[in-house]
């Protein structure tokens, strides 16, 4: 029998986690003075939390754009710096996933990404810095 290890019982409960569904879009080329979005990733799973005052004014010096909140993921190729998160489901309270309208629907752009320090294994885990583009509701 297998034994369970430490990331793989961390990345188990990681998955319960995830709030927000999201379509990763980057900027095309082409235009220069007003270029388009293109999904590059049409969904990805991401746990968003909100920053504190503190944490913001500690981190956001970095970036030109206000850190607002902070996501959670796995790793993927396509979520770079300067992309833009834009949600498409929502997690329910019985963790079954809603639809949102295009209309009511976050944005973030994300600001910085890191890996997930302190976790042994597996290394799959990133930490997104995130700015929110629509008004706080």
């Amino acid at each position: 029998m297998r034994q369970a290890t430490l990331g793989s019982l961390l990345s188990d409960l990681y998955d319960l986690d995830f709030t927000h569904r999201v379509r990763v879009e980057t900027l095309e080329t082409g235009d220069v003075n007003n270029p388009d979005w293109a999904t590059a990733l049409a969904a990805l799973d991401l746990q968003v939390q909100q920053v504190s005052g503190q944490e913001r004014v500690a981190r956001g010096e970095e970036y030109a754009l206000k850190l607002t909140h902070t996501g959670f993921a796995n790793a993927a190729d396509e979520v770079v710096i300067g992309s833009r998160l834009v949600e498409t489901h929502h997690c329910n309270e019985q963790g079954m996933w809603e639809a949102v309208d295009a209309d009511d629907a976050e944005v973030w752009v994300v600001l910085g990404k890191e890996k997930v320090r302190g976790v042994p294994e597996p290394w799959d885990q990133i930490q997104l810095d995130l700015n929110q583009m629509t008004p706080t509701r």
